[in-house]
């Protein structure tokens, strides 16, 4: 059955699985809903664009945070049978995340507070958030693997 943390472990990969799940939800719902009211909303840009980022603060930034920390224990200390290289996938997918959002993704948001919707704007702000939702789906992906291997470990085969 293997060691007496292994149900921590189970729990800590379902965590980390649950939160990445959110967040891909999240960035879903932003590029396909949220963030093109930006490009529409004319005059009142930068009220909207303050209105939207400052509930997003816990409703994504936070489990932004939380979903990538919550990888970070995987490298080290997965259930028995899951080998390392998905969580180094992942991780390593999470701080790709993390330099397309400071890099790319949030010098956008910049211009857009300023009131610049204009295509250019438009453009860099919805490639980079498709990117990084890419990065996201993609860890998760590897995150569900762990997850099968956890349980096909756990069932015997």
């Amino acid at each position: 059955m293997g060691d007496s943390n292994e149900g921590w472990r189970r729990w800590l990969l379902l965590g980390a699985t649950a939160l990445n799940l959110y967040l891909l939800g999240g960035a879903c719902l932003l590029w396909a809903v949220v963030y093109p009211q930006f490009g529409e909303a004319g005059p009142e840009l930068p009220a909207l664009h303050a209105s939207v980022t400052g509930h997003l603060r816990l409703a994504f930034i936070v489990p932004e945070l939380l979903s990538f920390f919550a990888m970070v224990p995987l490298l080290w200390r997965r259930p028995e049978g899951v080998p390392a290289w998905p969580a180094w996938v992942a991780v390593g997918l999470g701080l790709a995340y993390f330099a397309i959002t400071f890099g790319w993704h949030l010098p956008a948001h910049g211009r857009l507070a300023r009131g610049d919707a204009s295509a250019e704007v438009m453009g860099a702000l919805m490639t980079s958030h498709a990117v990084r939702t890419v990065t996201v789906a993609l860890r998760c992906g590897a995150l569900l693997w762990m997850a099968s291997v956890a349980g096909w470990a756990r069932a015997g085969g």
